[in-house]
């Protein structure tokens, strides 16, 4: 393989470096699978999953609250609504006690494309961590959460959210 000009081997084998290479290969085993399934070009994934999962009946009260599980900009969210809800993945429906408010509710047609979001999502973490016990899996695990919790520190530190 051919050495990068000024490449430093400590930061090609720092674990900074490894992890931006894993999320690139992450990403881009994700891209391929999703796809090769027919749901590359719907996005959102997160959203899909959290309104056939964790909302009321499919459904969640307010765009607030699914920016605040998601730890994204309500603007973000109200993208990503318009976008499905063109996709005919979502419905948002009137409150008849405030007309502002709209409940987001998933269709069958976004039921059907979280669960073929999950099957990529269970496909591209079997083959990531092939190979592993169950002991290194969670190992992995508590690194990932203690890396988290310390950029999240970091955020806080700066008044940012994370």
């Amino acid at each position: 393989m051919k050495r990068c000009m000024g490449a430093d081997d400590a930061v090609l084998s720092s674990p900074a470096w490894r992890y931006r290479m894993l999320h690139v290969a992450h990403r881009t085993a994700t891209d391929t699978l999703l796809d090769k399934h027919g749901v590359k070009d719907f996005g959102h994934p997160f959203i899909l999953f959290l309104l056939e999962n964790c909302g009321e009946d499919g459904s969640f009260e307010m765009q607030k609250e699914l920016s605040k599980r998601l730890r994204i900009s309500p603007a973000s969210v109200t993208a990503a609504l318009k976008a499905l809800e063109k996709q005919g993945c979502i419905v948002r429906e009137a409150q008849e006690s405030d007309m502002r408010r709209k409940r987001i509710r998933i269709t069958d047609k976004g039921r059907e494309v979280a669960l073929r979001y999950k099957e990529v999502f269970t496909e591209v973490d079997e083959a990531m961590y092939r190979g592993f016990s169950d002991e290194e899996l969670r190992a992995v695990s508590a690194y990932f959460e203690r890396i988290t919790q310390n950029l999240r520190a970091l955020c806080e530190q700066e008044d940012g959210q994370c």
